[in-house]
């Protein structure tokens, strides 16, 4: 089970790399249909790299869900505004400590949906959530202690989403809005015992951040 979470993190982090290097190795690769075309592939090969990986927990675990996919569903949803509403507190407090600064990894998530909206709403709606709460919450699953599990399993989504965005000690706090929402998807997830719970709460934050933006 050990060896299951450094397989799974190192395939993540190892993929996604070398694919983003070699999109951006092709000719013109900003152009709109290379990008969304590109990404959207390489999110695919990433995702079905870490569900071999882990196939047959969820395979378990989607028999489970399927039998009653909406069991927990109102905690779930309570427990994500909850976490939602401590995420934008956490980032109004980095505005205040850190003023005219962004997260670096929300700038490039603004910047896609900016120029790619599609391959945005595909990726960030739909496949990056399955990748992340595979990677982030199903392969920490061997860590048995709930606290332990949430902290750690959290710390690591936060860190990292946050790592572009690190420059000095004070920077470290960019954690924080990724850490809550780390916790918020770890609860749902053990609470629940199947991945697909926190996947679909991870694929309904996304799609909110998305209208929020559209709008403000």
């Amino acid at each position: 089970m050990k060896n299951k979470l450094i397989k799974t993190i190192f395939t993540y982090l190892f993929l996604t790399l070398i694919l983003q290097m070699i999109l951006m190795g092709i000719k013109d690769y900003q152009t709109p249909l290379i990008y969304s075309t590109g990404t959207i592939i390489i999110n695919i090969i990433v995702l079905l790299a870490v569900y071999f990986l882990n196939r047959y927990e969820i395979k378990e675990m989607f028999d489970k869900f399927k039998e009653n996919p909406t069991k927990n569903l109102k905690k779930n949803l309570i427990t994500w505004i909850i976490g939602f509403i401590l995420m934008m507190i956490a980032n109004y407090l980095i505005m205040i400590i850190i003023p005219n600064q962004t997260i670096t990894n929300e700038v490039l998530v603004r910047e896609m949906y900016d120029k790619y909206l599609l391959a945005s709403i595909i990726s960030f709606i739909i496949i990056v959530p399955i990748i992340e709460e595979i990677v982030f919450r199903l392969s920490f699953n061997n860590i048995s202690n709930k606290y332990l599990y949430l902290i750690t399993s959290s710390l690591v989504f936060s860190l990292l989403h946050a790592i572009g965005s690190f420059n000095n000690l004070i920077s470290l706090i960019y954690i924080m809005p990724y850490f809550v929402l780390g916790i918020t998807f770890g609860i749902i997830y053990y609470r629940s015992e199947n991945i697909f719970n926190s996947i679909f709460i991870h694929s309904l934050h996304n799609l909110v951040v998305l209208i929020c933006y559209i709008i403000f």
